[in-house]
């Protein structure tokens, strides 16, 4: 089984550095991070919805330490629909 490619959006300097911001805790500016990369991605492309996935992961964390889990929960529900969509989307790429 021949491996992927690596896609060109992963090696994005932006994507890394939102990346980088959530493992650090910066949820919001992750978020706006992403949110960029996620603009100027293919419109039909699984970057697009890995991205919507972690914006939305990222919001979640946020309404987290905000102390709203109600809020939390919704967008944890939507970023795992998301990246459930990805990972069905990816694999059918390959």
């Amino acid at each position: 089984m021949r491996k992927p490619a690596l896609a060109a959006w992963q090696g994005d300097t932006a994507y890394r550095y939102g990346a980088r911001l959530y493992v650090e805790g910066f949820f919001w500016e992750a978020h706006e991070v992403w949110e960029a990369v996620w603009k100027a991605s293919s419109q039909n492309g699984v970057e697009r919805l890995l991205l919507r996935g972690l914006i939305q992961l990222a919001n979640a964390a946020l309404k987290l330490t905000m102390g709203r889990g109600h809020a939390a929960l919704r967008l944890l529900l939507e970023a795992d629909a998301l990246l459930g969509e990805t990972a069905a989307a990816a694999r059918s790429e390959v």
